[in-house]
């Protein structure tokens, strides 16, 4: 009896998240769409891989393509990702467990409305167990209303408020959250702590996470995207203009 090959890593990446963009599977594989596309059991629609089983004409791609980033980042981690199942209330993006923990995964493509949100979050008040992660794209202004409609649901579970940008590990507080008494939720926008190839670079120098944390939370630099070199996954900030900080500020303050 021949032994069937295991599956190349992007395509257990697809069958988990049933999509990778061309640009995900460069960065993170280093495969080609064409060479993607060979396999029988996946797509090509707007610039992406698909799975067959789950196309669904192409739905909620944005949606997708901000989950399947999550779970590209942490690949090297040794997360189980699970896909999104009916609890009790919510319906998450997707399950996570690390370290004996449940988290539940959901994706803001900043779509969605308060109203949604406020939806949403009704639904996580009648969890007891596990802890909620928000990854967000957007800017300030979108965390800061994140944030906001996170607190006031005052949910029994520990959640954190992630910036897409310094997603390359699990948060600290879903892992081991403190007393609620003490618990603070503050959105995070740069990496908490760089895992074993990371590095951060400010305008092509180097940079410490320290250092660049400290910032872009004053609106001193922004995020230009990241890249794989070698192995090594580096994340490119540059530093904002008077302009562009004077705008942040204003921003903030009426956020």
């Amino acid at each position: 009896m021949t032994t069937r090959p295991p599956s190349p890593d992007w395509f257990v990446a697809l069958s988990t998240v049933h999509y990778l963009s061309a640009e995900q599977l460069q960065t993170y594989f280093h495969v080609s769409p064409a060479d993607g596309l060979r396999h029988p059991d996946v797509l090509w629609h707007r610039d992406a891989l698909w799975l067959k089983s789950t196309f669904g004409h192409g739905r909620q791609s944005a949606h997708r393509r901000l989950c399947a980033e999550v779970y590209c980042r942490l690949r090297d981690l040794p997360v189980t990702w699970g896909p999104p199942e009916q609890l009790p209330g919510p319906m998450p993006d997707a399950i996570v467990q690390f370290r004996g923990r449940t988290i539940y995964l959901e994706a803001d493509t900043g779509k969605e409305t308060s109203r949604q949100w406020e939806t949403k979050l009704t639904q996580y008040q009648s969890l007891t167990d596990g802890a909620l992660w928000v990854v967000a794209e957007g800017g300030q202004r979108r965390l800061a209303h994140l944030g906001a409609w996170l607190a006031e649901a005052r949910l029994a579970i520990p959640w954190q408020l992630t910036a897409l940008d310094a997603v390359c590990q699990i948060p600290l507080v879903l892992i081991e959250p403190p007393a609620p008494s003490t618990t603070r939720h503050l959105p995070e926008t740069s990496p908490a702590a760089p895992s074993r190839g990371v590095a951060f670079q400010l305008d092509g120098e180097p940079v410490s996470q320290d250092g660049i944390q400290r910032l872009i939370s004053r609106g001193l630099a922004r995020s230009q995207g990241r890249e794989l070199v070698r192995g090594l996954l580096i994340y490119h900030f540059t530093r904002r203009s008077r302009g562009g900080w004077a705008r942040w500020r204003r921003t903030r303050s009426k956020s």
